[in-house]
């Protein structure tokens, strides 16, 4: 192009960043790097946590008009100019991400590069997603992906700003990128599985209006066992205190029972609930019911284990199944809540655990 623009033809060279979708229909590149991970975030329902991740992108459509205005404009084809557009201020990742949460209307947890990556992987391996195994396939071909992400150049585009001056275009590029331009973007890719459905979490006081207020104000607990006595007393607690809870018990009518309750206890509380039947032997339910408080109400803090197998009998009385049921299942809980748990919120610097060992009391205890 320069050397046409020397010997006397009309050129124009745009150097464009990265370029988006378009501002109104939220089309685009399929292919385009930083939009397959938007797009993979929310297939794997796990946002990426690179702190030195900005984003940069034009949208086409403005990229477009720009081009065919500067094109068209005769004084400006005659300098042979080479600009540069690329976006006004980049946007960091972690507002990014605050917009794609509220859209899909869930917490979606956060996962470091490397075990977003490997997160990523299992999901491509026999998956019949495209968007998943190509996108897998581009990072594995980078030799480095973390800096090719953290690395974004910073060019002078007054020279571009100051020609759409000049010709008189209403074009600019500050403002083109704002919240309102991702969530078009996220509202189109947003997909309609089970895993992305409406938020969970309600309020234990639907018509509630106070902020939530007190030592543990907005911070997540998950408290096993929440269908009577002392799990259910912990979660009125907690509630009180300002904390949202999701509540765990193999009895889905007692936790509603339990949310009956807390809304009489705590009137006008905005804190959320979130109710998952499980059955803490098993390390699927335990799964599903750290997932679920991770999505509906954001990254756990709080983690009260209570749920167990009591027999209300006299200890004279007990056989050794019921023994040995006892104590395998304290045993197991321990070990499939406070594993997930960790492995889940490993990124987290404060996690209160908190063990209620129910099994040293004698089989003669009763719990009110």
């Amino acid at each position: 192009m320069t050397e046409a623009s020397t010997k006397g033809l009309s050129t124009l060279t745009i150097r464009f960043g990265n370029i988006g979708w378009d501002s109104v229909t939220a089309s685009g590149n399929s292919l385009d790097f930083q939009a397959m991970i938007l797009n993979g975030c929310l297939r794997i329902g796990k946002v990426l946590d690179l702190l030195t991740w900005n984003f940069e992108c034009t949208p086409v459509d403005f990229a477009s008009k720009a081009l065919i205005s500067l094109g068209s404009h005769e004084e400006t084809l005659k300098k042979g100019h080479v600009l540069n557009c690329v976006q006004d201020g980049f946007t960091p990742f972690k507002d990014i991400f605050q917009y794609l949460n509220s859209v899909a209307n869930r917490q979606l947890p956060s996962a470091k590069f490397e075990s977003w990556c490997s997160a990523l992987e299992d999901a491509a391996m026999g998956a019949n997603d495209d968007t998943v195994t190509t996108l897998f396939s581009f990072i594995s071909g980078l030799e480095d992906c973390q800096t090719y992400l953290t690395k974004v150049p910073t060019l002078d585009c007054s020279v571009f700003d100051a020609e759409l001056v000049k010709i008189g275009s209403p074009l600019k590029r500050n403002g083109l990128v704002s919240k309102s331009y991702y969530e078009t973007y996220f509202k189109s890719i947003m997909p309609e599985d089970d895993a992305m459905k409406a938020n969970e979490a309600i309020q234990f006081d639907p018509t509630g209006t106070d902020a939530q207020k007190g030592p543990l104000a907005g911070q997540v607990a998950v408290v096993t066992g929440a269908s009577s006595g002392i799990g259910r007393a912990i979660v009125a607690a907690l509630v009180k205190a300002g904390a949202h809870v999701a509540m765990g018990a193999r009895r889905v009518d007692e936790l509603e029972k339990t949310r009956n309750i807390v809304r009489e206890a705590c009137v006008g509380t905005t804190s959320k609930a979130v109710i998952v039947k499980t059955d803490v032997t098993k390390l699927s339910d335990v799964q599903t019911l750290v997932e679920k408080a991770e999505q509906n109400l954001g990254p756990v803090d709080i983690l009260v284990n209570v749920a167990g197998v009591m027999y209300f009998t006299l200890m004279q009385n007990t056989n050794f199944s019921q023994w040995e049921r006892t104590g395998k299942s304290a045993l197991v809980l321990f070990y499939h809540m406070n594993s997930i748990v960790l492995y889940v919120v490993s990124v987290i610097l404060l996690l209160h655990l908190i063990l209620v060992c129910l099994y040293l009391i004698t089989f003669t205890s009763r719990i009110h």
